[in-house]
């Protein structure tokens, strides 16, 4: 019974994992509420904590690719993985 709401919210919400190239990251994208939420979570490693990189809303697009072993480009914007993030909620 547990595995079904855990079915119903990774099938609605996530939607896909891209590795960096060295595969030591993984960036893993969701779909977020009804305002076309984007949320990017990264991952360092098999045991490493997930750390949330981008969050941003109305967003209709979710173009994710990695520049190299540590940056990213998500919808335009570049990051350093090992230290930036975006976070439309905690801008002016």
């Amino acid at each position: 019974m547990i595995l079904l709401p855990f079915l119903l919210y990774y099938n609605t919400f996530y939607s896909n994992e891209v590795y960096s190239p060295n595969s030591q990251y993984v960036a893993k994208v969701y779909r977020v509420g009804d305002e076309s939420g984007l949320r990017v979570d990264v991952n360092a490693g098999l045991f490493g904590s997930e750390r949330l990189i981008y969050w941003s809303w109305k967003e209709t697009e979710e173009k994710v690719e990695w520049l190299d072993d540590t940056h990213i480009k998500i919808n335009e914007r570049v990051l350093d993985v090992r230290s930036e993030k975006y976070d439309k909620r905690t801008m002016d």
